[in-house]
């Protein structure tokens, strides 16, 4: 089902009329036109180059689009709502903000940033929404602070340097992979019963801060039984040289889990690897110092991952470079030091 127009005030860019507008089945093929435009050929989801793809995210309420409409029907700039967490198809991701070059001191982004944050959840009834805000500069950052969103995690190095080949074609030296500050925000916030791993217990406590919503924290205990097996999600995303691990349940088994699912995924050729435990059970203490011993280290909180809260540990096949990664916020850049001072712990 299509949805129905919602046309803010219009305004004039370089003597043309245009208005943020809700996405319509017709503007499939100048969404794709966008990312053409700012990605050429190498964005790492290949659906997103599909006009049918688009229709059928929007006719699914898989994704509420918003774009910047010309008078004549072409696409200036466009942002979206999108479900990109299988665990829980309530939270919505915001993101893939794309301005046209020529329209980028128009204040075109700030509005479509204003309407998908401001009016999307009220008109669709989403309650909470987070995002991804690239670290090679800090306009989206800015923007979606602004907007309410509040840091609460950083993927090092999570966006393969193709992505931004078209960016260094047009003199943008990138030539790296590019990290992600994590986002967050509950329209609808309730409390949450938290097991915090001791080895990130304060750490977690100051990320969960801005998100004072009555949670209850608990330390996990000693000799918990429990005897089911570890059962989790592997998503191998090939283009982005990244495997995103997330454990549905955390089992005695984990450790012998763990080793096992590493033997399978050596060969897969991914430089980045996460992996995302829950923390509503007492056993998130044991998979956390599992994962630490082989490696990985802190990538931060994730609020209502699986309805409840997901923690992100994470490991590079690369030495990370963090004085390329660009931080807004005061709180953002709290974020990358208390991540980068855990990946420097575990060299030493």
């Amino acid at each position: 089902m299509e949805m129905e127009m919602d046309i803010q005030e219009e305004k004039t860019v370089q003597g043309q009329p245009w208005v943020i507008d809700l996405f319509k089945s017709e503007d499939a093929e100048g969404v794709v036109g966008l990312y053409q435009a700012i990605y050429g050929e190498y964005f790492p989801l290949p659906d997103i180059y599909s006009a049918d793809w688009h229709v059928e995210q929007a006719q699914t309420n898989d994704s509420y689009r918003v774009v910047a409409r010309l008078s004549d029907g072409s696409l200036i700039g466009t942002v979206a709502l999108f479900r990109s967490v299988p665990t829980n198809p309530e939270l919505y991701e915001g993101g893939g903000l794309m301005v046209l070059e020529d329209y980028r001191t128009q204040n075109v982004a700030v509005q479509l940033m204003h309407y998908m944050y401001n009016s999307l959840p009220k008109k669709h009834c989403v309650g909470q929404i987070w995002g991804e805000a690239v670290c090679n500069h800090l306009v989206s950052q800015m923007l979606a602070i602004k907007s309410g969103q509040v840091a609460c995690a950083l993927e090092v190095d999570m966006m393969p340097e193709d992505a931004y080949k078209k960016l260094s074609e047009r003199g943008q030296n990138i030539n790296s992979r590019v990290s992600a500050l994590v986002l967050f925000q509950a329209f609808n916030p309730d409390s949450r019963v938290v097991y915090l791993p001791l080895a990130y217990e304060d750490t977690l406590k100051k990320l969960y801060a801005p998100f004072d919503f009555g949670h209850k924290f608990l330390k996990p205990g000693s000799n918990i039984e429990d005897g089911s097996n570890t059962s989790a999600n592997i998503s191998i995303m090939s283009g982005a040289g990244i495997t995103r691990i997330t454990v549905s349940q955390i089992g005695i088994d984990f450790p012998s889990w763990l080793d096992r699912t590493q033997n399978e995924l050596r060969d897969c050729g991914s430089k980045v690897y996460q992996i995302i435990i829950p923390l509503n059970k007492p056993l998130a203490d044991q998979a956390t110092e599992s994962l630490r011993k082989e490696g990985y280290w802190l990538g931060g909180l994730l609020p209502r991952w699986f309805g409840h809260d997901g923690f992100l540990m994470q490991k590079t096949l690369h030495e990370p470079d963090f004085s390329k990664i660009m931080v807004y916020s005061k709180h953002g850049k709290e974020v990358l030091a208390m991540v980068q001072a855990d990946y420097e712990k575990r060299l030493r």
